[in-house]
């Protein structure tokens, strides 16, 4: 599903974002609405809706970096890769060693 196309479900059930070849599942259900997530977001898509339960905003600014699912106690967010590419916009790696 496309951003525009990703319907809010008030269900709890997953909620998968597309962009190109990765996506982004979000299991809404986990979700305790700390907002950790919404602070470390460096492209601020992350917001948490009336429920306290955190949304996408817009799926096509994601740079997949995995931010979210670093800083997310509850284990919110799958992200997977297009074949071929490297998670992530940043200009360093999360590990420590060179990008």
């Amino acid at each position: 599903m496309s951003a525009a196309s990703a319907p809010l479900d008030h269900t709890g059930a997953p909620v998968v974002y597309t962009a190109g070849a990765s996506r982004l599942t979000v299991r809404r259900a986990f979700c305790k609405g700390c907002d950790l997530c919404v602070d470390a977001c460096p492209a601020g898509i992350l917001v948490l809706d009336a429920e306290d339960r955190v949304m996408v905003t817009d799926i096509a600014r994601c740079t997949f970096c995995g931010l979210c699912a670093g800083r997310c106690p509850d284990f919110v967010f799958v992200l997977q890769e297009a074949p071929g590419t490297r998670m992530g916009a940043l200009p360093f790696r999360l590990d420590g060693r060179d990008a």
